[in-house]
């Protein structure tokens, strides 16, 4: 896992108290939640985070 992941997702489950894989799968549930177009959109931010270098 990449570093810069690994601190957001332990900032995400100090700050909600949960352990890390329950915040890997709280955010595998919200996506799930996403309609196809708020889907599609979170996958290009996400994309383009990775084409700049930054996760």
């Amino acid at each position: 896992m990449s570093p810069i992941i690994k601190e957001i997702v332990q900032k995400q489950a100090h700050s909600t108290r949960l352990t890390l894989k329950e915040v890997i799968l709280m955010g595998m549930l919200a996506i799930d939640k996403l309609d196809d177009q708020g889907r599609q959109e979170l996958a290009d931010q996400v994309h383009q985070m990775q084409v700049n270098g930054e996760i």
